[in-house]
């Protein structure tokens, strides 16, 4: 059973409530017209978005954060279900599925998102 729900439009991640420290199952939909992805990136102390945009126009040195799980590339009109045990901090959603109209990752196009979790 989902305690948050998390809903893939296109180049943007709308959770239904914020998410705290704790064992969460998030129940991902992907309404959008094409297909999204959600990878959790947990970030290094005194890391940011930026950071981690940076990291990875170039992947020069360590990366900025520690992938912690998500969802794979989901389908127009599928839904699915991930498990994550958060611990404070900082941490970065993002999507790294090729655009289809132009083939960048769709960070790129803004669907990359921080936030806290307390």
């Amino acid at each position: 059973t989902a305690d948050v729900g998390l809903v893939l439009d296109d180049y943007v991640f709308n959770f239904d409530k914020a998410l705290t420290a704790g064992r969460h199952t998030i129940k991902v939909t992907n309404p959008a017209a094409q297909d999204h992805e959600i990878q959790l990136i947990q970030l290094a102390s005194g890391k940011t978005l930026a950071d981690m945009q940076q990291w990875l126009t170039t992947m020069s040195g360590p990366p900025p954060g520690k992938a912690i799980g998500g969802i794979a590339s989901m389908k127009p009109g599928t839904t699915n279900y991930f498990e994550v045990d958060l611990t404070p901090g900082e941490y970065v959603a993002i999507c790294f599925v090729p655009d289809k109209t132009d083939g960048k990752p769709h960070f790129m196009h803004g669907m990359a998102r921080q936030f806290t979790v307390s």
